[in-house]
Order: C-alpha cells, then sequence, then structure tokens
C-alpha cells in the first residue's frame, strides 16, 4: 500500500503598496511674481521706444528725402557729377574729416583684397573731400597695417585724383570741371602714436618738474597734461 504526501503551497505574500511621503515645499513668494511681471513690462515699454523710434528715424528720412540722396548716391555711376552734386546740395563743409576703421574683424583676419578695398575707399573719400574744400583728411586704424602702407596709399590716393581729374575733363562724357582744393593733407594714425605722444608729454613735464621748476608735482591735473598734450 503506497502513499502519497501532499505539499501544501505556501500562501502568496501581498506586498503592500509603496508609501510617498510628500513634503511641503515653500510657500509661493508674491514679491517673486510682481518682479517677474516689472521685468515683462520694462521689456515691453523697451520694445515699444525702439520701434518708436525706428518709425520716427524712418518717417523723418522719407519728409528730408535723404533716402532719395543715398539710392542716386548709390545707382550713380558718374563719379564727377555725383561729387558735384553732393558740392551743391550740402551747406556746411568742415575743415577737417576723421576716419575710423571698424575692428569689428581682427585685422589678422582680413584677406588683402579686403585691405585694397579699405585704401580704395579711403582714397576715393579724399577725393571728394579735396573737391568739397575739406582740406585734411585723418584715418586711424589700430592695427598699425595701413600705416606701414602710408607711402603706398599716398600713391593711390594721388592716382584717384589724377583719375576724377581726367574723368572732370570730359573723357567719360562729363561737362563738369574740378577744381580740387589745395594743400589737401592725409594722415593715418595707428595706436602706438598715441603712446609715443604721451610718453614725449611725460619726459618734457618731468623737465619743467626737476629742472626748470616750472611748477610743482602736486600742480599737475587735468587742465595742465591737456594744455601739454597739445602743445602748449
Amino acid at each position: 500500500m503506497s502513499t502519497h504526501v501532499t505539499k501544501r503551497s505556501k500562501p502568496e505574500q501581498v506586498l503592500d503598496p509603496p508609501q510617498f511621503h510628500v513634503r511641503p515645499g515653500p510657500a509661493p513668494d508674491p514679491l517673486h511674481f510682481e518682479r517677474q511681471h516689472h521685468s515683462m513690462a520694462a521689456r515691453i515699454a523697451l520694445m515699444l521706444l525702439h520701434w518708436t523710434f525706428a518709425l520716427w528715424t524712418l518717417i523723418s528720412a522719407w519728409s528730408s528725402r535723404s533716402w532719395i540722396f543715398i539710392l542716386q548716391h548709390a545707382l550713380c555711376r558718374d563719379i564727377p557729377k555725383a561729387i558735384q552734386t553732393d558740392k551743391a546740395r550740402l551747406t556746411k563743409i568742415p575743415h577737417h574729416l576723421a576716419l575710423i576703421v571698424s575692428q569689428e574683424q581682427a585685422w589678422t583676419n582680413r584677406s588683402p583684397a579686403q585691405w585694397d578695398a579699405i585704401i580704395r575707399d579711403i582714397c576715393n573719400t579724399c577725393v571728394w573731400s579735396s573737391e568739397l574744400g575739406i582740406k585734411e583728411v585723418s584715418v586711424f586704424e589700430q592695427s598699425g597695417y595701413l600705416k606701414r602702407r602710408e607711402p603706398h596709399i599716398q600713391k593711390q590716393r594721388a592716382k584717384a585724383l589724377e583719375e576724377y581729374c581726367m574723368g572732370c575733363a570730359g573723357s567719360n562724357g562729363s561737362s563738369v570741371q574740378s577744381t580740387p582744393s589745395k594743400g589737401f593733407k592725409l594722415s593715418i594714425f595707428a595706436l602706438e602714436d598715441g603712446k609715443n605722444h604721451v610718453a614725449q608729454v611725460t619726459k618734457q613735464m618731468a623737465v619743467a618738474v626737476t629742472e626748470e621748476d616750472r611748477f610743482t608735482s602736486d600742480e599737475i591735473n587735468v587742465q595742465l597734461v591737456d594744455k601739454w598734450m597739445s602743445g602748449m
């Protein structure tokens, strides 16, 4: 007689569901929302001010017809005639014109073609200035590249003036007569020019204090330095 032993299976254990503990967060800060509201309002006000100024500039340009003047320059191919138009239109002519070469692109990254374009623009500006009666043009370029090529630029300026005079003589069909001003001067400055001048003035003021007894070190102020920087 055989007996069979039957094992009872253990009852499945029922797991309790996970419990999550929610920690209370910080109370909302009313000042934070107020600051955000003021910041957004300031941005909107600044944007409205910007677009208002842009619209005012556009209306002013339209009323003064300056946009027509700019468009005529962009489309005009007769340079002598364009210069004579400027000469008849402009009423206030300065004696000195200063040009600053932008440093938005590092000078080491400019290609020779880009430098040639800058030099050509400078020469054309000199021709335009000379014809209008401006006696002097100063060009400032920080790296010193144009300063090192000043003899070449002076030659290109003379060549541009010669080509302009030939155009005015009627070689291009223009009846405009050129009367460029005499004694025109083109000066090119770099960053090192200012440093050398400051060093020279410092030496002169030191001699004036220590050897000539013209003034004491306590008397040196901004007005005195400006006076010496301008050559007394």
